[in-house]
């Protein structure tokens, strides 16, 4: 961006929170509508929570982010949206079969070959993330993981528990901890049990019209990474993270 137009951000953030800013701020390339600029001028904008609202989740949303470079034009288009979607599938549907074949890990054996190749793949990962955060050519590397885990489940019939753990934590540390992925769907579409109590004192408040209590419920859900939106048909939650 041409100065100025994002300084002191830190200032303004801090000032307006309180609390301190996020450690790395990056400024992604303009959204695009297909091939226009997205713009109020245009009349052209697309609120995430339409986006929600429509039955992607914030989790869609993510993984379609981490497909374009921060630094270059992000297309939006729903068809791009929907292989967001199906490839989110594909890493939840992989997590699931490593999670089934530790169930009935059978050995301890250990294959110095197979730990190398899943070594590579997180060596590759990293790389790409500090190459100026290439989260596209990083999400191909964890793609990379879960081929890797479908052949050696699917395919060879692995059941080393050591191999098995290996390659679960790669999931974990790549995925989820860098990524932010969650890789088990029912977490992603649940509420815990602290988290529903606060729903449903919410719920309470809003009929006893205690809109200052219900807010306050509503920040503090939304700081557990569960956003609430208010409809005809009652709450609707979407988690983010």
């Amino acid at each position: 961006m041409i100065f100025p137009h994002h300084e002191n951000e830190i200032a303004q953030a801090e000032g307006a929170t309180g609390k301190q800013f996020v450690k790395y701020w990056l400024h992604n390339g303009f959204i695009k509508m297909g091939e226009t600029k997205m713009s109020k001028s245009l009349g052209n904008i697309k609120l995430v929570r339409e986006i929600l609202d429509e039955g992607y989740t914030g989790q869609d949303i993510r993984f379609f982010m981490l497909q374009a470079s921060y630094r270059g034009p992000i297309t939006f288009t729903y068809e791009i949206l929907d292989e967001a979607k199906t490839g989110r599938k594909r890493v939840l549907n992989g997590y699931k079969t490593l999670l089934e074949a530790l169930d009935s890990a059978t050995d301890d054996t250990e294959n110095p070959k197979i730990e190398k190749e899943i070594d590579k793949i997180r060596a590759e990962f990293i790389a790409a993330m500090d190459d100026d955060f290439n989260t596209p050519l990083a999400l191909g590397k964890l793609f990379d993981l879960v081929n890797q885990t479908n052949r050696l489940i699917i395919q060879d019939d692995v059941k080393s528990k050591n191999i098995l753990e290996k390659l679960k934590s790669n999931f974990d540390d790549l995925g989820y901890k860098i990524f932010g992925l969650h890789l088990e769907e029912e977490k992603a579409n649940e509420l815990n049990e602290e988290e529903q109590a606060l729903l449903d004192a919410r719920a309470k408040a809003r009929e006893e019209k205690n809109w200052a209590e219900s807010d306050r419920i509503r920040n503090e859900l939304k700081k557990r990474g569960v956003i609430v939106r208010d409809s005809k048909d009652g709450q609707k939650w979407t988690r983010i993270f």
